[in-house]
């Protein structure tokens, strides 16, 4: 039997570690959805609107990346795909970190919040009265 006539072997392992990680992101985000959602004012309806979306959007991309694939090439889509991914990852850590980071200031430490009645819990906290403002409590 000739080299050429051998059926060439197909490694499946890329595509099950593609599917490995998005399984694997899906289900880290699920379980924090429900405090996520409900600390921004939501409720079971719109948990159920996110929790299905991911699932809407396999149902459409799917079919095009397959045809890509077919067209580009099997390693550039799942390259491409992955780069997503990853993109994805950024900006729900940056939509989490963000308001953390608005709240501290440039050294890093708690900035007090303005208003009546909040100053002695940064004081508490070991903040330093700011001159020139009005400080309740303390």
């Amino acid at each position: 039997m000739a080299a050429s006539s051998r059926p060439q072997s197909v490694s499946v392992y890329p595509i099950l570690s593609v599917n490995f990680v998005g399984t694997l992101g899906f289900s880290i985000v699920l379980p924090f959805l429900v405090f996520l959602i409900t600390r921004l004012g939501g409720n079971a309806l719109i948990y159920g609107v996110m929790g299905a979306t991911y699932s809407f959007f396999q149902l459409i991309g799917a079919p095009i990346l397959g045809r890509w694939s077919d067209r580009f090439g099997r390693r550039r889509i799942l390259l491409l795909s992955q780069l997503g991914t990853l993109a994805s990852w950024a900006i729900f850590l940056a939509a989490l970190l963000l308001p953390v980071l608005r709240s501290h200031g440039p050294a890093g430490r708690p900035v007090p919040r303005q208003g009546p009645g909040r100053d002695h819990r940064w004081e508490r906290l070991g903040g330093q009265r700011l001159p020139g403002r009005h400080h309740s409590g303390g």
